[in-house]
């Protein structure tokens, strides 16, 4: 198959064909290749033939071809793409593992040419992932490992193993492993390496391995990978477990006993011994030999055979010329042929047969009969000897011929490892120390010494005699205890007898055991002083506790006389004295003064604040008493404070009054509570507590009041421009924040003319510019103004009631006469201009009030039935006079005086009152209209209405048209007011009646 990167020219080429050539490759050069190539998957294995994609989709043209540029990787016949129509195939079975080994995912790229009518179009990269099916089981690179440990091989012992390998792709390779059951002491285990980011296995040594239990160890490793369903792999882990000289040779006994003739001959087996090694090879081969001791002392008589263990003689034992004992302890060594051989030992005990006529005598010298011992032989030797010192000669006669004139000592067996007997010569034995005695340990030491001749059988003297060990001053003093307590009282004066007495023993004898003390370098000595002798502890002045509650130091003793080995060495105790307390000290505050806060109103029995006095004593002695003084002038505070006389807390004896007093002072004495007169004189302290403020007072409004709520606006000056009406004052008697005021309007500020703003922290009142200007028929304004305080968490508020009084003046627009800003406020009496209270006016207007009364009580009986007339005058046709009555008010202390009818003459300009009658009628009518209002809502004068509240039954006019519903009912303690305005004249009265 020809190599499709491969083109064949022609060897001559036409000038077209040239031409055309040079545009093919043009072409191919601009020929758009796809960045975007086109993504297709298959699956391992799949078979020849198999779909994997169509090329041609969404390509036009009958004359299309296709065709496989390159792939990468290069893999021939991997794909067979139809050249007519586009269609992608299997060309041969794909193994991904040989397509892609070593990667993750396979992408076979494939560059496709298409051509339209022979002619190169374009070329596309078709991508082609080969997915991994699990074809491959994990594979161990040795199937089967062999290792050999030594069984001395340490625990943690890491043997490195190589991990599986899995050809396919992660998703189906390696997952884990598993060691399969094992009695065995081994453990697998999985790491990652983090320098190389691969997986190793490796196999832990967790226990002893013992080749004499189990010799040989087949491990099996499993690896797993993470396909469906999942495939394995195994690796056989061969240990073999080498043998280390790690076992003694044991015996079948661990002593031998035999008996043999005095005249048996030399070769005579005694005794065998047998001993097993279980370990293998030379580490289990036995030989046996005597040990040094039995070699030395019985070599010339006894040997035994290396490989056998038996027991030889090597002469006869009562051979002339030589010794016979009676029995022979041989000591036979046992040891294997490894190295590093750890021998053993046993005990082979040979009595001999022999005839015997005396039993050797025995003298002791250097001995001497003390009393106590009774009749024991005793002889002496130093303490701290050296090892192999004499300790006394021994001598044994023995008359007999031969053998049995022979004799053999020995000591007893519990003098083995203190004492041994020499021999000197022939019967004669000196005894020696092996070690160095320590008489304060065992001062005493009973020896026997056996002797035996040779004879059959034989015959044995025993002497029993003492050792005693002399003392030597070695040893320094040991106090009987390591720490002492004493105690003392202060101030006491000082004492002749002793506060302690400290010990300290010497184990020495005699001179060597006296003690002498003295006091450490950490002792204060113009305190302490000790005997020293006695070791008996005095204190030399008095002790104050609170400046020092307790001494510790310490105590030397030391031997009274120069030790035999270097000088004398000190011991040391540790000694507490403690000072105990009397009463001796007077409290005292912690602070000169103290500052507390407590809020007014809370109950009695509030905590203030504590105080603290500290008596220096310990207890009982440090008990404090309180108790408070106050200034005698201040019966207040007096009355309102009290101390907790143990705990010092001081606390309200009643409710706490800030706008009364809001800072209170007094002073607190201590006092000993057994010290009644108070001799030693208490401390004392100043206490200051100030009153915090509770927001428990209302704002108190100064202005307007009940006799001052009045002022009179100009109704032509109060239009267009922003004019002050009144400063509202008030107060209130808390401080801080719940003093802190608010003013604002809650009724009376008509919506659609919003005619007054109100300063909200000032409390001035202003006429607004923007506010529409009243009708001539308006008279008044009646405002209701609320006053709050900031206090937290409740606040507080106080109402009042404004009036406004404007002119009535006539339509025409005359100007008054007086001020545009005149305002003026009625105090209860007639205020004209500028001019303030005139007495002549107010009789002049009383005079005409009474005058208009006689008038209206006429006409009402002559036109009491005329009911279609207005009742409020708005202007005069024939005088030129307008006048209008306003009657804001009107309340009787005694019967509660009714509404006033206004007069139906147009040249009136007054007040009518109607009588008694009438007015109570009225007042019964009136109430029943109130009580339809609706809460809340503002009333106003209504000119279209005013008619129909004058034509009732009762000929009453109802007054209520020109109050406001927020205004508060007027009670029958009220005062009775009557406000009249003249249009012309400008007058504005108030008639008080009580």
């Amino acid at each position: 198959m020809r190599d499709p990167m491969t083109y064949h020219l022609p060897v001559r080429l036409t000038g077209w064909q040239v031409a055309a050539l040079l545009l093919l490759l043009l072409q191919f050069l601009l020929t758009d290749v796809s960045c975007l190539p086109a993504k297709y998957r298959c699956q391992e294995e799949s078979a020849e033939g198999s779909f994997v994609a169509n090329i041609s989709a969404g390509i036009d043209g009958s004359t299309v071809g296709y065709s496989i540029f390159r792939t990468v990787p290069n893999v021939s016949e991997m794909f067979r793409l139809d050249a007519d129509s586009g269609r992608l195939t299997v060309g041969r079975r794909l193994d991904r593992e040989a397509i892609c080994p070593q990667k993750d995912n396979c992408v076979v790229v494939l560059d496709v040419a298409i051509s339209n009518s022979a002619v190169l179009s374009h070329i596309v990269k078709v991508e082609v992932t080969v997915d991994d099916v699990n074809d491959n089981e994990p594979r161990f690179g040795d199937v089967i490992v062999r290792k050999s440990l030594l069984e001395s091989t340490p625990e943690s012992l890491v043997l490195e193993l190589s991990p599986a390998v899995d050809p396919d792709s992660p998703a189906n390779g390696v997952s884990g492993y598993h060691l399969e059951e094992t009695d065995g002491p081994f453990r697998l285990e999985v790491y990652r390496n983090r320098i190389t980011n691969t997986v190793g296995l490796r196999l832990l040594l967790t226990g002893r391995l013992d080749r004499e239990k189990v010799n040989r160890y087949d491990l099996r490793v499993k690896a797993v990978d993470a396909g469906q369903p999942p495939r394995t792999g195994a690796m056989t882990i061969e240990i073999d477990v080498t043998d280390v000289n790690d076992n003694s040779p044991r015996f079948a006994n661990d002593t031998y006993e035999a008996t043999l003739d005095s005249d048996a001959p030399a070769g005579t087996t005694v005794i065998q011994v047998m001993a097993s090694d279980p370990d293998e090879g030379a580490n289990g081969q036995v030989r046996y030999y005597l040990a040094k001791r039995s070699r030395v002392l019985y070599g010339g008589v006894f040997e035994v055979r290396e490989d056998s263990g038996e027991v030889v003689t090597k002469r006869r034992l009562n051979e002339t010329g030589t010794r016979m004992l009676a029995s022979y302890r041989l000591d036979v060594v046992a040891e294997d042929r490894g190295e590093n051989a750890i021998p053993t030992q046993t005990s082979v005990r040979i009595r001999t047969k022999s005839v015997n006529r005396q039993a050797p005598a025995i003298r002791i010298s250097a001995v001497h009969h003390p009393s106590n011992l009774s009749s024991l032989s005793v002889v002496e030797i130093s303490e701290n000897n050296l090892p192999m010192a004499f300790v006394c000669h021994v001598t044994v006669g023995d008359d007999d011929i031969g053998p049995s004139g022979q004799v053999t000592c020995s000591l007893d067996d519990d003098s083995d490892d203190d004492f041994r007997l020499v021999s000197m010569g022939e019967k004669k034995f000196k005894v020696v120390a092996l070690r160095s005695f320590d008489r304060e340990v065992k001062d005493l030491y009973a020896l026997t010494l056996t002797c035996a001749d040779l004879g059959t059988p034989p015959m044995t003297s025993q002497e029993r005699f003492v050792v005693r060990i002399d003392d030597v001053d070695d040893n320094e003093p040991r106090f009987v205890r390591p720490e002492y307590d004493c105690s003392v009282v202060e101030n006491a004066a000082a004492a002749v007898a002793p506060l302690v007495r400290v010990q300290a023993v010497d184990p020495d004898e005699g001179f060597n055991g006296e003690v002498e003390y003295s006091l450490g370098s950490d002792a204060d000595s113009r305190i302490f002083r000790i005997d020293v002798r006695t070791g008996d502890l005095f204190v030399l002045r008095s002790l104050d506790r609170e400046t020092m509650d307790s001494y510790e130091f310490h105590v030397r003793a030391r031997s009274s006389k120069v030790k035999a080995v270097g000088s004398a060495s000190e011991v040391t105790c540790l000694v507490h004295v403690t000072v105990l307390d009397v009463d001796d000290e007077r409290p005292r505050f912690q602070n000169a003064t103290y500052k507390f806060k407590v809020a007014e109103n809370e109950n009695s029995g509030t905590e203030v604040g504590r105080v603290k006095a500290v008596d220096l004593d310990l207890p009982p002695n440090d008990r404090v008493v309180y108790r408070l003084e106050f200034v005698p002038e201040d019966h207040v505070t007096a009355a309102s404070f009290a101390i907790d006389p143990v705990l010092g807390i001081v606390y309200t004896r009643q409710v706490l009054d800030r706008e009364a007093i809001s800072h209170h002072t007094m002073r607190v004495i201590t006092t000993d509570p057994r010290d009644i007169s108070n001799a030693t004189g208490g401390d004392v302290t100043i206490v200051f507590v100030e009153v915090d403020d509770v927001n428990d007072n209302a704002p108190v409004v100064t202005y307007p009041t009940a006799g001052d709520d009045a002022v009179h606006l100009v109704r032509n000056a109060s239009s267009g421009r922003r004019r002050n009406v009144a400063n509202l004052t008030a107060y209130d008697r808390d401080v801080g924040p719940n003093a802190d005021l608010r003013y604002s309007i809650v009724g009376g500020n008509d919506d659609r003319r919003r005619s007054y703003l109100l300063d909200p922290r000032t409390g001035s009142l202003f006429w607004t510019p923007e506010a529409t200007i009243p009708g001539a028929d308006h008279c008044a304004d009646v405002i209701d103004i609320v006053v709050r305080d900031n206090g937290f968490p409740v606040t507080l508020t106080s109402s009042t009631r404004l009036f406004v009084f404007f002119d009535c003046v006539e339509e025409e627009g005359e100007e008054d006469d007086e001020d545009d800003d005149e305002i003026d406020r009625p105090f209860g009496d007639v205020t004209l201009g500028h001019n303030g209270p005139s007495l002549f006016f107010v009789v002049l207007i009383m005079a005409m009030v009474l005058l208009v009364l006689l008038f209206v009580v006429v006409v009402a009986k002559v036109g009491g039935r005329r009911r279609g007339r207005s009742d409020h005058v708005i202007g005069s046709k024939g005088g030129g006079m307008t006048a209008a009555f306003d009657v804001a008010a009107a309340r009787y202390q005694g019967d509660g005086l009714g509404p006033v009818n206004r007069g139906s003459d147009e040249t009136l300009s007054g007040l009518v009152i109607m009588g008694d009658a009438q007015l109570d009628n009225c007042s019964r009518e009136n109430e029943t209209n109130e009580q339809k209002k609706i809460p809340g809502q503002a009333d106003e004068i209504d000119e279209s209405t005013s008619g129909n509240e004058r034509d009732n039954d009762s000929g009453c006019v109802d007054v209520s048209a020109v109050e406001t519903k927020a205004r508060p009912p007027v009670s029958r303690d009220d005062q009775f007011q009557i406000h009249f305005i003249g249009s012309e004249s400008g007058l504005s009265s108030r008639c008080h009646s009580n």
